[in-house]
């Protein structure tokens, strides 16, 4: 071995070492464990809530579905009956109250975790983004000490100090989540004011005098652009230990007023619920556990931890960026749109007629799409055509296997879709003279049946009729 050699290893090994002693620094610093406390009893409280509130969609219309669209990998997931719907929803609810007062604690959310993650693949068309969020901050709790402070079990003990990282994993993910939200926005038709000119018109339930303040232009290009800049900065503040008090004069009133502007269920709460993580020292402070607080929870296998939070965080800042290495535009083609913190970013909307042909090339009519799948799955489908290429063999599947249609050995099904993004003209997105069961589905590859995006001028009137047209291809 050179001496060059030699003097480079130990560069590296030196380098490892301060590496080891500030991430050590960083995720085993010895915390409070109350507002991680307090998070737990607020975030099960928001679960329950979350729970009831999509039970009418699983019983009332998923269930009904006879298509279920796969995430990739993830096609061996099934919905179950109803019966056994009902048993998953109630043990969730029930396990998601043990972990909220602290009851078997670690058993009770790795139970959730797991029912909320079958509930969320068991089809596409439900997906949102903070179905997503819920279901990471679910993935961590069965390994944090969230039950230290506020649990039934330790009441009548003294909490302990806990290791760093179980606050700093939940507010990393709040930083990336809203730092990828500002880069989604920063596009020609969000700081035009698309697709908010269209969002807050017509706002009747206000009252006349909020209707005209919010649909004047000044208004709109404000909420843009305050939307963007708030997404972009409020992580980097919350993380400052003089700032974060002054985001909480902008936080509040953004995810109030998204509240009751849009219909985003918890999120709004949820995240001014989890800006508690960010001021751990303070309510500690103020509610007076400081001087109760004197053993340390022993943190075993560290560098496991250690290098396992690298590579999560790793990934969770790495993951969104795919999204970039496709071209085209993501909200049309739909590569990279899924758990990239796409949020709230683009008026969609879209009309499909689906053609059948024999193996002779005869025409035999149109498929009744509300036969197999509800509204909000054919939504998903057009916001993401390459799931059309698996809806399409489902289809042949079934004509071919039908004992009516002997006669038939081939089917063909060519697809009229039509799109249109803020407003704009509608554009055919998928080429309507190729078969797509001759298609071959790629998971990656971006799919060559899909139109090209023509950039054209945005409509002033908003276009009332987009989906009515939805409605009539369904028939």
């Amino acid at each position: 071995m050179t001496k060059n050699s030699y003097f480079f290893i130990k560069i590296i090994i030196h380098l490892k070492s301060v590496m080891k002693e500030k991430l050590d620094k960083i995720f085993f610093t010895p915390v409070s464990p109350v507002s991680l406390g307090i998070f737990r009893i607020g975030f099960g409280l928001i679960m329950i809530y979350q729970l009831l509130h999509i039970q009418p969609y699983f019983f009332e219309t998923l269930i009904y579905s006879k298509y279920f669209i796969k995430y990739d990998f993830f096609e061996w997931v099934t919905l179950a009956s109803s019966e056994h719907l009902h048993i998953i929803f109630n043990i969730a609810i029930v396990a998601t109250i043990f972990f909220t007062i602290g009851l078997f604690y670690r058993l009770s959310s790795f139970i959730v975790f797991i029912i909320w993650c079958y509930l969320f693949f068991t089809d596409l068309g439900h997906n949102n983004n903070h179905y997503y969020l819920i279901g990471m901050f679910l993935f961590f709790l069965p390994f944090i000490q969230a039950n230290q402070w506020g649990s039934i079990l330790n009441f009548h003990k003294a909490p302990k100090l806990i290791p760093r990282w179980n606050y700093l994993i939940y507010q990393l993910l709040i930083f990336i989540l809203y730092f990828y939200g500002a880069i989604a926005k920063m596009n020609t038709d969000w700081l035009s004011g698309y697709p908010l000119k269209y969002w807050l018109y017509g706002r009747t339930s206000f009252g006349e005098a909020i209707q005209t303040f919010l649909e004047n232009n000044y208004t709109v290009l404000f909420f843009s652009y305050y939307g963007l800049l708030f997404d972009l900065l409020v992580g980097f503040a919350l993380f400052h230990k003089k700032y974060k008090f002054y985001a909480l004069f902008f936080l509040l009133p953004f995810h109030i007023i998204n509240h009751f502007l849009w219909p985003i269920g918890v999120f709004p709460v949820f995240s001014i619920f989890a800006t508690v993580l960010f001021f751990n020292q303070e309510i500690t402070k103020l509610i007076g556990f400081k001087n109760s607080i004197s053993a340390f929870y022993i943190q075993k296998n560290k560098a496991i931890i250690r290098w396992g939070l690298v590579l999560f965080l790793a990934f969770q800042f790495l993951f969104p960026l795919r999204q970039f290495l496709y071209s085209g535009k993501t909200n049309w083609h739909g590569y990279g749109e899924f758990f990239a913190w796409r949020m709230m970013l683009t008026d969609k909307q879209g009309a499909v007629r689906i053609r059948l042909y024999n193996q002779d090339n005869k025409y035999l009519g149109e498929v009744s799409i509300s036969d197999y799948i509800n509204e909000r799955q054919l939504f998903k489908l057009v916001y993401i055509p390459k799931t059309f290429v698996p809806f399409c063999n489902y289809i042949e599947q079934k004509i071919l296997s039908d004992p009516r249609n002997q006669n038939i050995t081939d089917v063909k099904i060519y697809v009229d879709a039509f799109k249109t993004i803020n407003n704009r003209p509608f554009q055919r997105i998928i080429d309507n003279k190729i078969d797509l069961t001759s298609v071959k589905y790629s998971v990656f590859r971006k799919a060559d049946f899909i139109l090209p995006f023509k950039n054209t001028k945005i409509k002033e009137g908003y276009n009332t009729i987009t989906f009515d047209e939805m409605l009539r291809f369904m028939k």
